[in-house]
C-alpha cells in the first residue's frame, strides 16, 4: 500500500483489545502498555526513529496522563493486573517534557492509590537516571529498570551515535543499587569496526557493572538493521549485500569472526534457551528484588541470587577473556582449535553446574518457582 501518514494524536486510538487474555491464570498477572510512540535520539543501530519517519510522525508522541491512569486502574481493578511492562522504547525520552509527563502519570497513580500494590517496569537511556526524576516513579511503583547500555568502550559508542560514556552507564547503574531497583541491559559486545582493544575494553567494563550480580552478563553483536545509518555505511564499505537478508558481515579482523562463531556455540544454551541460565537468573533478580505488601522482599532469597549471578557473570567474562588472549595471540585460526574447544566445554561444564544450584534454590523457594513458570 501507498505510505500513508501515522497518527499524531494517540488519545484517538482504543485501548488494545485484550479480551482473549486471562489473566487471573498467570502468578502474576502481567499486562503490557503503552504510553507513546517514538524516539528523539538518533542512534547508528536502531531503526525506531527511520520507522516512525516513514509514516511522517517525527520525534517522540506521548498519551494524555489521565487516560493513561484510566486504563491502568482498568487493569488493576477489571483485570487483577499487578506488573506493568511498559513498552515505550524510552519511557523518559525528550528531556523535561518527558520527565514532566511521566512524574504526572505517577502523581495520577498515587492519587488513585494504585502504587500500592501495583509496580512498574520501564526502558531509558542511562543518562535519563537522576535521583530527581525517579524518585517520583518509585513512590507510583517503579520497580524495573531495562537500561540500553549497548558498550563500554568509546570507539563503539561513537560509531553506535549513542552520546553516552561508560561512566553514564556506571553512574545509573549505581544510583539503581541505592534505589533498591532491579534492571537489566542491553550490551553489544561487538560492532562492525570492533577490534581487540575495545573487545577488552568491553569486558572490562562488564565486570565493573556487573561484578556484584545485581544485573546478569547478557550479550549479542550489532545487527545492522535496513533503514539504519549503521546498515548503510556497510553498505558503501561493500561488506554487506543489499540483498541478503539475514544481514550478515564480517569483522575487519578475521580473528573476531573466529570470535563470534565461538561465542555462539560457547553461549548458546546460556544466552539463548528459554531455559538458560541467563532468562532465568534475569526473572530471579527480578522477583527477589520484588517489594510488595504481600510479597516483601526476603533479603537471604535476594542475597542468594545476587550471589549466584555474580558467580555466572565471573565465570563468563573469565571465560571471554581467556579466548581473546588466545586469539589475539594467534595469526590463524583453524577450525576445531583445541584450545577454544576446550574452552567452550568448560563453559558448558561450569554452566550446567550453576543450573544445579539455580534448581537447589528454586526448590527452596516454590512460590517463585510456580510465579517463573518453572
Amino acid at each position: 500500500t501507498v505510505p500513508r501518514p501515522g497518527r499524531l494524536n494517540l488519545d484517538e486510538l482504543p485501548w488494545p483489545d485484550r479480551d482473549d487474555i486471562n489473566y487471573s491464570i498467570q502468578p502474576l498477572p502481567m499486562a503490557s502498555i503503552i504510553g507513546g510512540r517514538g524516539c528523539p535520539y538518533r542512534c547508528s543501530f536502531c531503526s525506531i526513529i527511520n520507522f516512525y519517519e516513514g509514516n511522517q510522525t517525527h520525534g517522540r508522541r506521548r498519551r494524555d496522563p489521565i487516560k493513561i491512569v484510566n486504563e491502568i486502574e482498568y487493569l488493576r481493578h477489571e483485570r487483577g493486573v499487578r506488573i506493568l511492562l511498559w513498552q515505550d522504547d524510552d519511557f523518559l525520552a525528550s528531556g523535561s517534557r518527558g520527565i514532566d509527563w511521566s512524574h504526572a502519570i505517577a502523581e495520577e497513580c498515587i492519587r488513585r492509590g494504585l502504587h500500592h500494590d501495583m509496580r512498574w517496569k520501564i526502558s531509558c537511556r542511562s543518562d535519563e537516571i537522576r535521583p530527581d526524576v525517579l524518585e517520583p516513579l518509585v513512590e507510583a511503583g517503579l520497580a524495573h529498570v531495562y537500561l540500553g547500555v549497548e558498550s563500554g568502550d568509546p570507539i563503539n559508542l561513537a560509531n553506535m551515535n549513542k552520546m553516552e560514556t561508560a561512566e553514564d552507564h556506571l553512574r545509573a547503574g549505581e544510583l539503581l543499587r541505592q534505589l533498591n531497583l532491579s534492571f537489566d541491559f542491553g550490551f553489544m559486545l561487538l560492532e562492525p569496526w570492533s577490534n581487540f582493544s575495545t573487545l577488552r575494553n568491553n569486558i572490562t567494563f562488564l565486570r565493573i557493572f556487573t561484578g556484584d550480580g545485581a544485573a546478569v552478563v547478557g550479550f549479542v553483536r550489532l545487527l545492522p538493521y535496513v533503514g539504519t545509518s549503521i546498515h548503510q555505511r556497510l553498505v558503501e564499505e561493500r561488506r554487506l549485500s543489499p540483498h541478503d537478508i539475514d544481514a550478515d558481515y564480517t569483522f575487519l579482523d578475521s580473528r573476531l569472526d573466529a570470535f563470534y562463531n565461538w561465542v555462539l556455540t560457547t553461549f548458546h544454551e546460556r544466552n539463548h534457551s528459554p531455559n538458560g541460565t541467563f532468562l532465568l537468573l534475569r526473572l530471579l533478580l527480578f522477583e527477589s528484588n520484588l517489594d510488595m505488601p504481600d510479597m516483601p522482599v526476603d533479603p537471604v532469597l535476594r542475597g542468594f541470587v545476587r550471589r549466584l549471578t555474580a558467580v555466572s557473570n565471573q565465570i563468563t567474562l573469565d571465560i571471554l577473556e581467556n579466548a581473546t588472549d588466545y586469539l589475539e595471540s594467534v595469526e590463524e585460526v583453524h577450525e576445531n582449535d583445541p584450545v577454544l574447544e576446550s574452552l567452550t566445554q568448560h563453559a558448558i561444564t561450569q554452566d550446567h553446574q550453576l543450573r544445579r544450584d539455580i534448581g537447589a534454590l528454586l526448590n527452596t523457594y516454590p512460590g517463585i518457582q510456580h510465579r517463573i513458570h518453572l
